[in-house]
């Protein structure tokens, strides 16, 4: 509570933009969607942020389970979201997009809300996102570069997994879009080099396997499909930065919408 109040004290229309995004797993279609899940209301510390800074306009994204979730009272939580934040003066509208048209490597869909007082700002922006398409960047474009890379020394987080001879010959025989597990089709899923990637998940480790090569990608090769800068560097256990890349947003797509959102929003 005194880091909020401090937001209020401090910041209050002395802020441009809020930018952000609450904790997805409960919204997730990959989890198990509980309604009592606590982390379900956590966009509401998110809305509580925004009603004390009161910024000009504002960005949040989340996971496109949250569509289609229900809160207990049987209302989706995104008409919510949208009605707790016209209560502050303040027009949203939310729209699904795929990372992949935005020249990200990756077919990674996502729920993005702008928002500000200006209802025409709002439609501009969601208007051009919905018809955004940049060329299609695949796999091999974002990776094949480390293929013949062997000294995990030489590039930051380019640390190999060590696989057992068994297990290197069942990753070679798998074919595109197979995972090593007919129980879990997300984890130790073959890739292709000619397309963009699956979304990229932590997995508990069980991360995209190579191509071409019989091993998983490595944490840089996880990141490039995140479009990070290549000399960006993770800090932290394997597990640790394996996390924060598979939850983070792709960087290209965090720029270009905001620089969409600094030109219509600031004229910039």
């Amino acid at each position: 509570m005194e880091v909020r109040n401090e937001l209020e004290s401090n910041w209050k229309n002395k802020t441009d933009l809020v930018i952000g995004g609450f904790p997805c797993q409960g919204f997730s279609l990959a989890g198990r969607r509980s309604k009592d899940d606590e982390r379900n209301q956590l966009y509401k510390y998110t809305i509580d942020v925004i009603s004390r800074v009161q910024p000009y306009g504002f960005v949040l994204e989340n996971v496109k389970g949250i569509l289609s979730f229900r809160e207990s009272d049987n209302e989706l939580v995104v008409e919510k979201i949208q009605k707790m934040l016209a209560k502050e003066n303040y027009y949203t509208k939310f729209i699904l997009l795929d990372s992949s048209n935005f020249g990200v490597p990756q077919k990674r869909e996502r729920v993005i809300f702008i928002g500000c007082k200006d209802k025409e700002k709002v439609d501009k922006v969601i208007s051009v996102l919905a018809k955004y398409k940049e060329k299609t960047v695949t796999v091999f474009d974002a990776i094949a570069h480390l293929e013949k890379v062997t000294d995990d020394k030489k590039i930051p987080n380019h640390i190999f997994s060590k696989h057992s001879e068994e297990i290197k010959e069942r990753f070679m025989k798998l074919k595109e879009g197979e995972s090593l597990s007919k129980s879990f089709s997300d984890a130790f899923r073959k890739i292709s080099y000619d397309k963009p990637s699956p979304t990229v998940k932590e997995n508990h480790g069980g991360v995209h396997i190579h191509p071409v090569l019989p091993r998983v990608l490595t944490p840089r090769e996880l990141a490039n499909l995140q479009t990070f800068p290549e000399n960006f560097i993770f800090l932290g256990t394997k597990s640790s930065v394996l996390k924060q890349i598979g939850n983070a947003v792709p960087v290209k797509l965090s720029y270009e919408i905001a620089k969409l959102v600094n030109k219509v929003f600031f004229n910039e």
